[in-house]
């Protein structure tokens, strides 16, 4: 039996006791999806981060296997990535507008 993947939107719709743990378990996945793809810096693997990002910061609700150390240092961790991604992409984009 295969489980549907909640969206962040469907977590946040459910009543507030249980957004602590769809969260948790959410960014869990989510952290373990970026892992698998850690070498590809792609738009899937942005939209990854930007998930987990976003999950992160979703606003009432605590995240308790996520203290805060951990929540900025998890978060640094993204920023950087997104940023490695978005690098790489604008020097994909310089090479092929100059070999037209």
């Amino acid at each position: 039996m295969q489980h549907k993947k909640l969206s962040l939107e469907e977590t946040m719709k459910v009543h507030e006791a249980f957004r602590p743990l769809l969260l948790s378990k959410l960014l869990r996945q989510t952290l373990d999806e970026i892992t698998v793809h850690k070498k590809e810096r792609d738009d899937a693997q942005k939209e990854r981060l930007k998930l987990a990002l976003d999950i992160l910061r979703a606003k009432n609700v605590d995240l308790p296997a996520y203290p805060d150390k951990t929540y900025e240092s998890l978060v640094a961790q993204m920023k950087k990535q997104m940023a490695k991604i978005s690098k790489k992409k604008d020097k994909k984009d310089k090479k092929s507008k100059s070999d037209k």
